[in-house]
């Protein structure tokens, strides 16, 4: 029998040694792929029986807030510096119509690099309309309802996309380096995720600073996370749907990042269409957090603001949601403050302090 030659030797240990390594890699990214999706459904918290400080939504002719929003930040490590908050106090002498006008005028705000970060705004005017989702919509919740009709009564700016990590690092310093991420270089442009709230708030925060030293801050207005009520009136535009682009689900490869169209893991914000008032990603992306925490009472109010204690809710489900019923308009998912999810990040608003708050510095 003659043996193997030296150059087939070689060969075949290659070859061994080759498979070998594919089957690590597969077996690795498998690993990582569950464990992701294992780490995301810890971390998600159930919807609690009563949080402390909770705030109802009261009825229209009711327009005192029991709560006091300036004092709940300010009595976190986050908090809204005194000029800030003096800023953000609209004068006494101008009405709400005045303030209104001001903003649709200043609507070429909208094309200003906001920091130097190129942040884009989109100018959301007042109105009204249903949050929360009927009894019979495919998908619903518990905790979307009962349905109540919001009117919101100050326009406000909304980001055009999800803030992104190149832009979180030009306001926050580096960030170190995180699970689950491909090369910096090709993050620059996904929505920054992982985060906790404070560390949302804090963006908004020096965010604020910077703008207000610049001379770019409008009179009277601040960025800060949007309320749910601001948030879900923004991503309806107008509809009153499942999703912005209706209840076609065959439509949301256009419109949506979810587990079927992101192949699990977060793309790069505005790669899908828009809503019907240019906003990108309201729908999937990723989880967007917002500044409170509502409980839904029925009948008709104005401007609500909720709950500040230690929850808050994420808006509009993630690249990593399997259920694309997980991304309707009126989705909540409750998430703890002090805790980070992998598929949870945020997007600002550029609006005044929630009407009801008292400033206490």
């Amino acid at each position: 029998m003659h043996k193997p030659s030296a150059r087939v030797l070689v060969f075949s240990t290659m070859l061994v040694g080759l498979i070998g390594l594919v089957w690590f890699l597969r077996s690795s990214k498998a690993s990582q792929l569950q464990q992701t999706k294992t780490e995301i459904a810890a971390e998600r918290r159930e919807e609690p029986q009563q949080e402390s400080a909770d705030v109802i939504l009261t009825q229209q002719n009711d327009t005192n807030i029991p709560y006091d929003i300036h004092e709940s930040i300010a009595a976190s490590p986050i908090m809204i510096s005194s000029s800030l908050a003096a800023v953000a106090t609209p004068q006494a002498d101008r009405s709400e119509a005045d303030q209104n006008a001001e903003l649709r005028q200043s609507s070429a705000f909208t094309n200003q690099p906001v920091a130097e970060i190129e942040l884009e705004l989109v100018s959301i005017a007042p109105g009204s309309f249903v949050m929360g989702s009927p009894e019979n919509e495919q998908g619903r919740r518990s905790n979307e309802g009962p349905q109540t009709h919001v009117t919101i009564t100050q326009g406000f700016w909304m980001g055009k996309y999800e803030v992104t990590f190149s832009q979180y690092e030009s306001v926050m310093g580096e960030i170190k380096p995180w699970r689950y991420l491909t090369p910096k270089e090709e993050c620059a442009n996904r929505a920054v995720h992982g985060i906790r709230w404070k560390g949302a708030m804090q963006f908004c925060e020096r965010l604020s600073q910077q703008e207000l030293a610049s001379g770019r801050l409008p009179d009277g207005y601040i960025y800060r996370l949007p309320t749910e009520a601001e948030w879900e009136y923004a991503c309806r535009a107008g509809t009153t749907t499942r999703f912005s682009f209706g209840d076609d689900e065959s439509l949301a490869d256009s419109y949506v990042w979810y587990a079927g169209t992101a192949h699990g893991k977060p793309q790069d914000v505005g790669t899908k269409q828009p809503n019907p008032w240019g906003l990108y990603d309201m729908h999937g992306g990723v989880g967007e957090m917002c500044l409170d925490y509502l409980t839904y009472s029925g009948g008709s109010v104005t401007n609500p603001v909720g709950s500040l204690g230690d929850f808050c809710m994420s808006r509009g489900g993630s690249w990593a949601y399997v259920d694309l019923a997980m991304c309707r308009s009126a989705v909540r998912i409750f998430l703890a403050k002090g805790k980070s999810c992998v598929d949870d990040g945020f997007r600002v608003v550029l609006a005044p302090l929630p009407p009801g708050s008292v400033n206490r510095d």
